[in-house]
């Protein structure tokens, strides 16, 4: 009976690992990403949601906090304007003074244009392919995630330990 409870839970582990991996394919396949997939990537990247969440599961989270604004839907193509609202939102980035003043698509858009994350001839209401996509969650956990925050904690701490 043990035997038969490892193998079962050996080979969820597999099944579960497979499906983070099929959709990573997809999306990265996709030259126009949708919210839904969007959402499914950044709310785990953000510690906001599990990593086993549906695409569906995310975009539903996702709009309950207010991190999709518009008449977006979970099949709607999302746009560089709407991504980069949904990673700042997400990370709970501090933006330049009309971010902070006015939240919203727009001056996520420009705050991450100023800070050159994406080429200057790019347009808010580009649509987003699944490879800037990934590239923009990469720069994003790299500067915000929880391993960067944990580490500004560490060196805040080494620093106050020296003293």
């Amino acid at each position: 009976m043990k035997i038969i409870c490892a193998i079962a839970l050996f080979c969820c582990g597999f099944a579960l690992h497979a499906q983070i991996a099929g959709d990573m394919d997809s999306a990265l396949d996709a030259r126009q990403l949708c919210w839904a997939q969007a959402a499914r990537f950044v709310l785990p990247a953000a510690s906001l949601a599990e990593p086993e969440i549906t695409p569906a599961q995310a975009f539903s989270q996702a709009r309950d906090a207010g991190l999709v604004l518009g008449k977006a839907r979970a099949e709607t193509p999302i746009t560089l304007a709407g991504l980069s609202f949904l990673l700042m939102q997400s990370f709970k980035t501090p933006g330049g003074l009309m971010y902070q003043m006015f939240p919203g698509p727009r001056y996520a858009y420009r705050e991450l244009l100023y800070r050159r994350w994406f080429p200057e001839q790019s347009d808010p209401g580009q649509r987003v392919s699944g490879d800037l996509f990934f590239f923009l969650l990469n720069v994003f956990q790299r500067e915000y995630g929880v391993d960067a925050v944990q580490a500004a904690e560490d060196n805040a701490l080494l620093n106050v330990m020296s003293r």
